[in-house]
């Protein structure tokens, strides 16, 4: 409407059609494709990964990567009750009428990767010597959960701010460390303590409150970095107090697959 009134010719722009619907049937054969399989009207690569993580109603999705998000599907009138109180919560288009909410931040596997990458430094200029990435990590994971399972009397964790990289609200920050003590300094401490920040920090972007306010009871976790990493998985439920489950074939690959077939059931 906007356009007409500019007196743009909107003749010349194609419809619309909903993400997600059919757009029509192929009418020619297409390297290997058969004529007359229907196609469906693209999607979002937020979407469709979403869509493949949902494993049941009332659902967020955290996914840890190279980077961190999380996510859930809500209805307009639960969003006009809850966007204002939430700055750093975005909100895009969905399959039918729902909507996604979703906080994303800058610092997810990568931040693990710089603290790995860290360590193998040290080690090099100290003894000569080059340890193997896959190793590190492993040592790293194994000390970290011991750490994240038993605490130790009198022992204070270190809180860690892992945002290395910033964060698009407020590119200039960067990492830091505080309430580093004398029994607090184990590679394990320290890795639980990343662990536990980069999801602390994850929360302050969509926090539990949020979550509750929406109604969401459980969480699902999917991307390589949570998946390989049970410090991180214990992080999460202890940090948002939600049951968390893997979902280890989460991907926009299937998320559209799966879409189309609703799409094709009427689902949305």
């Amino acid at each position: 409407e906007r356009l007409e009134l500019c007196g743009f010719p909107t003749r010349l722009l194609p419809s619309t059609t909903p993400a997600g619907r059919l757009a029509g049937p192929l009418k020619h054969a297409l390297h290997g494709i058969k004529q007359d399989i229907p196609v469906y009207v693209a999607t979002g690569d937020m979407q469709c990964s979403v869509y493949s993580a949902l494993q049941r109603p009332n659902e967020a999705v955290v996914n840890i990567s190279t980077s961190a998000q999380i996510s859930c599907v809500l209805t307009e009138s639960q969003l006009a009750t809850t966007r204002e109180e939430h700055p750093n919560v975005e909100v895009w288009p969905y399959f039918g009428p729902h909507k996604i909410a979703a906080a994303a931040s800058l610092n997810g596997g990568n931040v693990l990767m710089s603290f790995v990458d860290m360590l193998k430094e040290w080690v090099m200029e100290l003894c000569q010597i080059a340890p193997n990435t896959d190793n590190v990590f492993a040592h790293l994971i194994t000390a970290g959960h011991k750490k994240m399972t038993t605490h130790s009397k009198g022992e204070e964790q270190v809180m860690i701010v892992p945002r290395v990289f910033g964060e698009r609200h407020d590119p200039s920050s960067r990492a830091s460390a505080n309430t580093i003590g004398p029994m607090n300094t184990s590679l394990g401490c320290l890795f639980a303590a990343l662990c536990r920040g980069l999801v602390r920090n994850l929360h302050d972007l969509m926090p539990i409150g949020f979550l509750k306010a929406v109604g969401v009871t459980s969480i699902a976790g999917t991307g390589n970095a949570l998946l390989r990493n049970s410090v991180l998985q214990v992080a999460v439920g202890e940090c948002y107090h939600l049951p968390v489950s893997l979902c280890t074939n989460s991907d926009a690959s299937v998320g559209v697959a799966l879409a189309a077939l609703d799409s094709a059931n009427d689902v949305f």
